[in-house]
């Protein structure tokens, strides 16, 4: 998945994202975005197949991983495409299309893969069942945008719009990265053993975090809306006003967390792994911290300071390398764990820096800017 993940990025390159934020700021163009990033995307998919056979051919896997391989990157390519119908969704506000897509995807992914495991077959009919939810999800999106998809070949404007798009790009990769470079650092310094420790820990919190990341998408579009039209003093006051929410809601559920360690270990794991309660407990700072994070980082990408948001996330990516390698071989599980909140931290404040210019003192007098 990890691997697969990279042919996603490479037939994307921020397009996605990027349609979000200038559709939403620019309503009136954004038909012609879409379809501008469409047809990019479309001229991407044989770089895209092309690096899924490279990958299935070098790659030191066995043979039936690499048959796995192939099966999840072509899903990644349907999933590429899909996000550029999702993107144009979200920034028109009508989400509920994009929700019943993912939800139908995962239904039918899940669903087959249980089938196709229950009747004794490989691991690879999971490649199988990701192909099938991947394209079930494009065609729903697809035959709601039937009208709007009319892929148009990148002028020279087009091509401005990818090298506009880089800085998504970079955001997007190095958000990869950084949730994948603990555990793959890890798997070169520590027993595995103890790094199976560890992700049961992590992607619990991890899973939780993914409410902020949803909750910042959904906004996106708004608030991208309000930092092209209306005053500077506007913008700032919802600015914060979605940091404080996020402070609430993101401490809320770390405290829940927190509380109910044992119970959640238990239900996930077996009693077994009830002995991870206090590591679990430092873990669910992580979810107070994300929610910060999101928060901040989407008010970025509305600011039009993608390039800084990217920035910050390098500077989280460092910190997660420099805490993992320095404290794990000394502390293991809690010094990975402190490597996870670590990183995060450093995200935040580095976050909140790159924010001052719109979470600072509200200016009165601020006017309007020119749409």
């Amino acid at each position: 998945m990890s691997v697969a993940l990279g042919f996603l990025l490479m037939t994307d390159l921020g397009l996605s994202p990027r349609l979000i934020r200038e559709a939403s700021a620019r309503p009136d163009m954004a038909t012609r975005l879409y379809r501008e990033a469409l047809g990019l995307k479309l001229l991407l998919m044989p770089l895209g197949l092309v690096a899924v056979g490279i990958a299935a051919l070098l790659l030191p896997y066995p043979a039936e991983v690499r048959q796995l391989l192939v099966l999840t990157g072509v899903a990644a390519l349907l999933q590429s495409l899909a996000q550029a119908n999702e993107a144009f969704l979200r920034s028109q506000e009508v989400m509920h299309w994009e929700a019943l897509a993912n939800l139908g995807q995962s239904i039918l992914t899940t669903g087959l893969a249980i089938g196709f495991l229950a009747g004794g077959l490989t691991l690879v009919w999971v490649g199988v069942a990701r192909v099938v939810g991947a394209a079930g999800g494009l065609l729903l999106t697809s035959v709601v945008l039937r009208r709007e998809i009319r892929p148009r070949l990148p002028s020279a404007s087009g091509w401005k719009e990818l090298r506009d798009a880089l800085p998504y790009a970079a955001t997007a990769s190095m958000n990869l990265a950084y949730g994948q470079v603990d555990i793959l650092l890890m798997s070169l310094i520590a027993p595995q053993a103890l790094v199976g420790e560890y992700a049961l820990v992590s992607r619990i919190v991890l899973v939780a975090g993914t409410f902020a990341s949803t909750g910042a998408a959904a906004l996106l579009p708004i608030m991208a809306r309000t930092f092209t039209s209306a005053a500077r003093s506007v913008f700032r006051s919802r600015a914060w006003r979605l940091l404080l929410l996020a402070l609430l809601i993101g401490g809320l559920g770390a405290g829940l967390l927190a509380m109910g360690g044992g119970t959640i270990l238990t239900l996930a794991y077996g009693p077994d792994f009830e002995g991870l309660r206090r590591p679990f407990a430092f873990a669910s700072g992580y979810v107070l911290l994300r929610f910060v994070t999101a928060a901040l980082g989407m008010e970025l990408t509305a600011a039009g300071l993608q390039s800084a948001r990217a920035r910050c996330i390098l500077l989280g990516l460092a910190a997660t390398v420099v805490l993992v390698v320095g404290g794990v071989p000394i502390w293991g599980v809690a010094g990975a764990i402190a490597a996870l909140v670590g990183s995060e931290l450093v995200l935040a404040g580095s976050l909140i820096f790159a924010a001052r210019s719109f979470l600072g003192a509200p200016d009165p007098t601020a006017a309007a800017p020119q749409a």
